[in-house]
């Protein structure tokens, strides 16, 4: 039996696997034409060229501009286009999310995390917020391990910048120290979340003209007015809709439905494990984020999010795993072909000739 994976180890997957994957990309497609084309890039882009003093675009800022904020000092310090600078971004930050999964839950979670999730390896390596969110995430999760209840809200609060739902973090944080009386640390971490999230507010109404713009987007995208995801169910509902649109193809389908599965076995794993309860008791801001955060799917108005299901959960991915660990391989040479095989897919979905044989093989 081959040893568990080690840091090195974990090094050495991730490293082969992402090059593996830039490999496919140059010698059977076209890496700018990927990029270009990955999730919401041209948006990003556009926000990021608006930070370094361009004009806005004409929409409203779509998203939270924590990825482009950081995209943009790096287009301007490489001389490089705002679209060339976001993949730099998201190459690092998952570096630094894979890295900081294995601090908090083991080199072993931490490799199967990196390569088990077809998006998050797109989204890492073509350019996406998922890598940045999660990285400042899990930095917020290893600063409340450590006591340093400053440090976690003000990683906390930079992630809620990127994503939203990063203000799950601050809640945890604010629960905890709550329960342990810690009042002057709450106090302090309350402040340092209302001073980001004022700067920030104001920062995009400077840009945009208006500090709630991406909400109204959302809205126009039907945030609020779709059904309210059940798993398993409202998926093929939204199907039957929005057939044929990028988020909900054949294949996301199938994608969703089985990280529903992987979700559902990952929670009763984890009620259902004694060492998991007790986890819980030890490190609680990592399971009430953790909660918090899977059951907001149960309440997300929004079709896309059915059909974009494997690139949201990346946050909670590592503990879903660490709560199936019994069940899951150990094995370093199973890591490494499952890991290969999921990197190799992920790179030839997209890709013209793997789509015109998959549709000939359907056909």
């Amino acid at each position: 039996m081959s040893r568990e994976f080690s840091r090195r180890d974990l090094a050495a997957i991730v490293l082969v696997s992402y090059a593996w994957f830039a490999l496919l990309i140059v010698v059977f497609d076209s890496y700018p034409s990927r990029v270009l084309h990955c999730g919401d890039n041209p948006s990003y882009a556009g926000e990021s060229a608006a930070l370094r003093g361009q004009p806005a675009p004409e929409l409203v800022a779509r998203h939270f501009l924590g990825y482009p904020l950081l995209a943009a000092p790096v287009a301007a310090l490489l001389h490089t286009s705002d679209m060339n600078a976001l993949p730099i971004v998201s190459i690092i930050a998952s570096l630094v999310a894979i890295y900081l999964a294995g601090e908090l839950w083991g080199a072993w979670a931490a490799a199967w995390f990196a390569v088990i999730n077809l998006d998050w390896i797109q989204r890492s390596l073509l350019g996406g917020a998922e890598p940045l969110f999660v990285a400042l995430i899990f930095a917020c999760l290893v600063a409340a391990r450590k006591d340093r209840w400053t440090l976690a809200a003000i990683f906390g609060a930079l992630a809620t910048v990127v994503r939203p739902l990063g203000i799950f973090a601050l809640i945890a944080l604010g629960v905890v120290l709550l329960r342990r009386r810690r009042f002057g640390a709450l106090a302090l971490a309350i402040a340092v979340s209302l001073v980001a999230g004022g700067a920030y507010l104001g920062l995009v109404h400077l840009l945009f003209g208006q500090s709630f713009g991406n909400f109204t987007w959302y809205q126009s995208m039907g945030l609020g007015h779709d059904r309210t995801f059940i798993p398993f169910v409202t998926i093929f509902m939204t199907y039957a809709e929005h057939h044929g649109e990028h988020q909900l193809t054949a294949k996301n389908l199938a994608k969703t439905l089985v990280w529903m599965t992987f979700s559902l076995a990952g929670v009763i794993a984890a009620f259902w494990r004694r060492e998991m309860r007790e986890s819980m008791r030890t490190v609680p801001v990592e399971w009430i984020f953790a909660s918090l955060y899977a059951a907001s799917f149960l309440f997300f108005p929004a079709w896309w999010i059915e059909g974009e299901y494997p690139r949201y959960l990346a946050p909670v991915i590592p503990m879903l795993l660490v709560a199936l660990r019994p069940w899951l391989p150990s094995d370093r040479r199973v890591i490494w072909i499952v890991g290969l095989l999921s990197v190799t897919l992920s790179a030839v979905e997209d890709m013209p000739m793997f789509r015109e044989a998959l549709r000939a093989l359907v056909h």
